[in-house]
């Protein structure tokens, strides 16, 4: 039986420019973790957009010598500035990675700074996540993991290098190497072992995937094995610009079990074709809503990609590093 995809504007309609086959799923052996995946078929395009009102800037840190503004410069030879993404913890506080000033600068919802976390030289700390019992971790250099508490800054050997850590469940992280297999650690372990998974959990436990597909890169690939029934989705990533979009996702699960997903590409025929589309499913993988991220967010000449993660309501919040500082956007409720 034949895959059936449904085309999709990044407005979440559907298309009138494509004429597909008539939807339909059906069911594939899947990885050894689960049976069997119902497989939908999805495409989104990937088209020109402007700022709406439904993205707000929630927090900007400008570039600046001032305590309450970022560093950016060279260092030894080295660039250093902020990193992204930024978190939000439980008190509603901003984390923002400054690298050139060797800290963590911590924010109030305002903007104002609160809190300086000092960390010894050239052992920056980044993509950080919390944990539920409050305590703060992040990725450093030299295949070190940092964790902050109530004492300070500790620095432990995990062995893996250039890590991004993707999502966090309780006291469990689950991170991805640049070279390498997804893995989890248990921080409630002393041991702070790295174990290799199949599935990323999030902060409600519901598992999930999202990944690129190695000879596809304009295909996205998203697993919900938890979801009843498991349900396994390819996304076809186009663009009217022609030729392939080679896409980075990323994904972070809610309270609810929602999935939210964001996805940039860059047009390998038009390197200057840059897009990004933010996508909610539902714990049972039901389209919810598509939303395109304007150019401003996710220009790559400007700044970085802009990185994913969600508020305590479950509203999806991007970080961005830009030309004059580091963004917050932050996606209102429809």
């Amino acid at each position: 039986m034949a895959l059936g995809v449904l085309a999709l504007s990044c407005n979440g309609a559907k298309s009138p420019t494509r004429e597909m086959p008539p939807s339909s799923t059906t069911e594939v052996p899947a990885s050894s973790t689960v049976d069997h995946l119902v497989v939908r078929g999805l495409e989104v395009d990937f088209l020109p957009t402007t700022l709406t009102d439904r993205w707000s800037m929630a927090l900007h840190v400008p570039y600046g010598s001032a305590i309450d503004e970022v560093g950016n410069g060279t260092k030894i030879g080295e660039n250093l500035g902020p990193e992204v993404p930024i978190l939000l913890d439980a008190l509603g506080r901003w984390w923002v990675s400054d690298t050139y000033k060797e800290r963590i600068a911590v924010f109030d919802l305002d903007g104002s700074l609160v809190d300086e976390i000092h960390l010894p030289a050239r052992s920056p700390v980044s993509s950080m996540r919390q944990l539920t019992d409050g305590r703060v971790v992040g990725v450093s250099n030299q295949g070190r993991i940092a964790v902050i508490d109530g004492q300070g800054v500790s620095y432990h050997m995990i062995g893996e290098e250039n890590v991004t850590l993707l999502d966090v469940h309780d006291t469990t992280v689950f991170g991805f190497p640049t070279v390498g297999d997804r893995f989890a650690i248990d921080f409630s372990d002393p041991t702070l072992s790295v174990e290799p998974v199949d599935y990323v959990a999030g902060r409600g436990g519901q598992r999930y995937l999202v990944s690129g597909v190695p000879d596809d890169m304009s295909l996205i690939r998203v697993e919900l094995p938890d979801a009843n029934p498991p349900v396994q989705i390819l996304i076809d990533v186009v663009t009217d610009e022609g030729g392939p979009v080679v896409v980075i996702p990323e994904g972070v699960s809610d309270l609810t079990g929602r999935l939210h997903i964001l996805l940039f590409g860059v047009s390998d025929a038009s390197p200057e074709v840059q897009r990004g589309l933010y996508l909610r499913f539902s714990s049972s993988g039901a389209l919810e809503e598509t939303v395109p991220v304007p150019d401003p967010l996710g220009d790559l000449d400007d700044g970085s990609l802009g990185h994913l993660d969600l508020d305590a309501e479950g509203n999806a919040l991007l970080s961005v590093i830009d030309a004059d500082g580091v963004r917050v956007w932050k996606l209102e409720p429809a």
